[in-house]
């Protein structure tokens, strides 16, 4: 049983390696906790990189979790899983309260 309900979808994403590296991918389906995409090349990706959900505008940093041929399972590392399905919001002002300095 696992442990997140999944759901199924088919959205461009691109994922966004620490080098600045860029790959087109899509999102198959995503859960609380992690997603699947379908990429070409799943074998050469690093334990960790980010991945922009391009229908959301949504970026996420993610854990190679598993690999296949054409597949990744990725777990969400960033903050915690109340961000599932909403963009998450860049701070600006980090650290500071209010609009002072």
């Amino acid at each position: 049983m696992r442990r997140d309900e999944r759901q199924s979808v088919n959205r461009a994403a691109r994922i966004e390696l620490a080098d600045g590296k860029t790959f087109s991918c899509r999102i198959a389906n995503v859960s609380r906790g992690g997603a699947l995409l379908l990429v070409p090349d799943s074998e050469t990706l690093p334990r960790f990189f980010h991945v922009v959900d391009l229908s959301l505008d949504e970026k996420r940093e993610v854990r190679n979790v598993w690999a296949e041929p054409g597949r990744v399972g990725v777990s969400y590392i960033d903050s915690d899983s109340a961000h599932f399905g909403r963009p998450i919001k860049k701070q600006t002002t980090f650290g500071k309260r209010g609009g002072t300095n």
